[in-house]
């Protein structure tokens, strides 16, 4: 995992309200170092509806490719799930999905950053009810206490595409690693540390770009207004072309190390729905953000890219 991803996801939650103390982002930190250093039991759905087969084949398959933190796997049902659950199992780590509530932007509970759910896990006062679908790592410490990490939020359906559970579990993935990146002996972030921090970043981010000159960017052709397409080259300088989601999913599912892509990867805080646009490399995920679009959840195209993010580009391309 980049660098940068790591001192982006450290600095926005190290200076929002919930975490400013520090000790969210140490126990959160923590939790990443538990679960992802257990066996994993994915969690499937109920097989009780089409819909729910079809995520649970392509979560497999994505999982079955694209995952290595963990290094022992294994699939279960939710019947398994619960019963492992119930007695509180300390021994594994449950990757699943959560559906529930929040209050306005994500809030914190005091269990590393799980946000409210219906379940009744938050402890988080909130404002204002969103109903969410996230995948989640949790599991027991040794008391039966439930520890998590911090969840990414994400809408597929029974439409969506094999690819984008691929690049789902890539991103959640490489935030866990941007967790286990993070100083575990910091307790609240100092000016000179931040200054310092974003310059590592920056320079990554510089050589990131290189990488560029030799790549072709695919950008969604519903991405982009017919104006935009027209003048995307006076933002962009190097080899691009504007193509189907199909090609963009191919380019996915092989692993294409020659093309980068662009898509929207939300970064929730205490306070806003953040939401930064990454070039995607697929090997090795390199990050290039450039811009700070409204939303918040996981959506390869449903976002379009507007006049003032391609100015972002341009400036961030210099």
């Amino acid at each position: 995992m980049k660098t940068i991803y790591s001192i982006l996801a450290f600095l926005l939650l190290t200076t929002t309200s919930g975490f400013a103390q520090g000790k969210a982002v140490q126990k959160l930190i923590k939790n990443t170092k538990d679960l992802t250093s257990r066996p994993l039991k994915v969690v499937f759905k109920k097989e009780t509806k089409e819909s729910n087969l079809q995520y649970n084949t392509m979560l497999k398959e994505a999982i079955e490719s694209e995952w290595t933190i963990n290094k022992d796997i294994a699939f279960i049902s939710y019947e398994e799930f619960r019963t492992l659950y119930k007695n509180k199992n300390s021994t594994y780590a449950f990757l699943r999905q959560e559906n529930g509530s929040t209050t306005g932007s994500s809030m914190f509970s005091s269990n590393g950053g799980l946000p409210k759910v219906n379940s009744g896990s938050g402890e988080t006062r909130f404002e204002s009810s969103q109903k969410f679908s996230n995948l989640n790592l949790i599991g027991f410490d040794s008391k039966g206490k439930k520890i998590s990490v911090y969840p990414i939020d994400f809408k597929l359906d029974k439409n969506s595409d094999k690819a984008e559970y691929y690049i789902l579990i890539q991103d959640f993935q490489n935030r866990l690693i941007s967790f286990l990146n993070i100083p575990s002996n910091t307790k609240k972030i100092k000016m000179k540390e931040a200054k310092a921090m974003m310059a590592k970043a920056l320079l990554e981010q510089k050589e990131n770009i290189k990488k560029l000159e030799s790549k072709i960017l695919y950008i969604n052709e519903t991405s982009l207004s017919e104006k935009n397409k027209t003048y995307f080259k006076d933002f962009y300088k190097f080899d691009y072309k504007i193509v189907t989601k199909e090609e963009i999913y191919k380019a996915v599912l092989d692993n294409d190390d020659n093309i980068v892509i662009l898509y929207s990867d939300s970064i929730r805080t205490a306070s806003t729905g953040q939401q930064l646009v990454f070039f995607n490399d697929m090997k090795n995920m390199s990050t290039i953000s450039f811009g700070n679009p409204n939303g918040n959840v996981f959506d390869l195209f449903s976002k379009e890219i507007s006049k003032k993010d391609l100015e972002n580009l341009k400036k961030t391309l210099k």
